[in-house]
């Protein structure tokens, strides 16, 4: 208490032993110059605050514009594979030894004529593609040897994920960026060679499709550690 009480009493002096001037300086400066810098402060931390999550909402509107975007590729991928997986005829063609270039050619124009791989190929924008482990094949447009795709990345992080249906994205020298559906097709037909439908989805498109979302921010799509 005696301390308190000397502290006044020191203020009081020092205080009555200024000028008057002096006094309405040190009266503007706590009555006015520190209540209108703490006021800014104030506000100044509410604009922050508000900026701050206005940023977080539009990051997450970005999020989940490109999330369906993707989902939607995804959903319309799977579609296609489960059709075609039912394709027996595709199994069969894919799984015949053929003696002679020959006769994979002879038989490939009597599969692909009104097949349900070459219908679903003209209504997609997308690039299909069956993989079989079937050495007799002739590598195209629309089937390949497994061997070919056996060391590639994309195929390696495949069967490492357990070879379930998934949608993966690439990178290829030659090709550039590629988004990939990948799906195994022997869960029905057994006795027919290892295949492997890869529907590649066109990059460009998702990219414009995002493009025209009009966002100036960048976005990256992560797979685990990967981007």
């Amino acid at each position: 208490m005696n301390r308190f009480h000397h502290v006044r009493i020191k203020l009081e002096s020092f205080l009555n032993n200024l000028s008057l001037k002096k006094k309405l300086r040190y009266l503007y400066f706590l009555c006015i110059l520190v209540p209108i810098f703490l006021t800014d402060i104030v506000i100044l931390h509410a604009l922050a605050k508000n900026e701050h999550a206005e940023q977080l909402h539009q990051m997450e509107k970005i999020a989940k514009s490109v999330q369906s975007m993707l989902s939607a590729a995804t959903e319309d991928s799977a579609l296609i594979s489960t059709s075609l997986y039912m394709d027996n005829s595709l199994q069969d063609f894919v799984s015949r030894q053929y003696a002679s270039p020959q006769d994979y050619f002879s038989s490939y124009r009597e599969y692909i004529h009104n097949s349900l791989l070459q219908g679903v190929s003209r209504i997609t924008n997308s690039v299909i593609r069956v993989y079989a482990d079937n050495e007799t094949l002739i590598n195209g447009s629309e089937f390949a040897r497994l061997s070919t795709v056996s060391q590639e990345p994309w195929y390696q992080q495949y069967t490492a994920d357990g070879y379930s249906p998934r949608l993966l994205f690439s990178y290829d020298e030659t090709d550039g960026r590629q988004v990939l559906f990948l799906r195994g097709m022997n869960g029905l037909y057994s006795d027919k060679a290892e295949c492997l439908l890869c529907i590649e989805i066109n990059y460009s498109t998702l990219d414009r499709d995002f493009q025209n979302m009009g966002y100036n921010d960048s976005v990256y799509v992560c797979s685990g550690n990967r981007i």
